[in-house]
């Protein structure tokens, strides 16, 4: 017996299984019709229009805007750089709020990525 059995671990691939079974049970039904949700699309516009007067005069940082990735209802903003600074952090806290998530993290490129995720940017047709 391994030592990771000894101690109770799953392997990769039980943990990968689990992990597949799990994503199904949550998974959303995307494949119904839905509509845009004004409110919603609004307000990651608003951050985005933020987040670009906040770092237009930060050489070396990269802004993106996706929208239906990885799900048609979702929808995220990047800000990607060497070193991430921006002015204004009552602005930049406005902005924050309006996403359902926020991270930073480092890459392994030595960059940095700041992520804002919005959810619910649409709305399943009943």
């Amino acid at each position: 017996m391994s030592d990771a059995a000894d101690k109770g671990c799953l392997s990769d691939d039980r943990m990968e299984e689990l992990l597949d079974a799990l994503c199904e049970q949550i998974a959303l039904d995307e494949s119904r019709p839905s509509v845009v949700d004004p409110e919603r699309y609004s307000q990651m516009n608003e951050a985005y229009r933020i987040l670009r007067a906040l770092t237009q005069d930060v050489r070396g940082l990269h802004l993106t805007y996706e929208l239906n990735k990885p799900f048609p209802s979702t929808g995220s903003i990047t800000l990607e750089g060497k070193m991430i600074w921006v002015r204004g952090s009552k602005w930049f806290l406005k902005a924050a709020k309006l996403a359902d998530n926020f991270e930073v993290y480092p890459l392994t490129n030595g960059r940095v990525r700041m992520s804002f995720c919005f959810n619910d940017l649409t709305t399943p047709i009943q």
